[in-house]
């Protein structure tokens, strides 16, 4: 049995922000009033969660490199994540590490964002061979920055190397870069 279409919908990014509580008070009481009464709208918010959950699991794991959500850190912390973080301006570098007991490590790359439309992140990695480019990065223009979350995985097997990441603004006149910073992996003092 399907629920009866709902003549008008909550829409995905208010639902998402509802499950993530970042709404304001005054449009979390719409959007949770307009759910409990909906059944169609309530269906997608459960299939909502549920992406969301098999997400975290991957984010939490270290499994898929991935751009995240303060809120969605935040919610990995609270859940016990261990979470190793660094906090890079444009042009600054930092001596990185991961430890057996991190499930993550997130860098969180400041960048002025306000008049970006589009944004790509640029990896480039000596050691692993051509530069890698995620293309048109979810972000937030008023956070001033983005939280990178490199594959576990991957930095484990990784050593002793550095990785120069790129944020790019990419309009109709080509790429504009916002930052370069650089990630110096090894074995480094274990400081939280």
């Amino acid at each position: 049995m399907t629920a009866k279409a709902c003549p008008s919908p909550i829409g995905i990014a208010d639902l998402t922000q509802y499950w993530l509580g970042e709404l304001d008070d005054t449009r979390e009481s719409v959007v949770e009033a307009h759910v409990f009464e909906c059944a169609s709208c309530s269906a997608a918010l459960e299939e909502l969660a549920g992406i969301a959950m098999g997400l975290r699991g991957l984010a939490r794991t270290g499994a898929v490199a991935t751009i995240l959500t303060p809120s969605f850190l935040s919610r990995l912390k609270t859940d016990g994540a261990q979470v190793r973080e660094y906090h890079l301006d444009p042009g600054g570098s930092v001596n990185c590490t991961i430890a057996p007991d991190d499930d993550l490590v997130v860098a969180h790359l400041r960048a002025p964002l306000a008049d970006v439309r589009r944004l790509d992140l640029i990896l480039d990695d000596g050691a692993a061979g051509p530069s890698h480019r995620i293309s048109d990065v979810a972000f937030n223009p008023t956070a001033g920055e983005i939280v990178y979350a490199p594959r576990a995985e991957e930095l484990r097997q990784l050593g002793t190397a550095t990785q120069r990441v790129l944020l790019v603004s990419v309009d109709s006149s080509g790429d504009r870069r916002l930052g370069e910073y650089l990630l110096c992996h090894g074995f480094y003092e274990n400081r939280r």
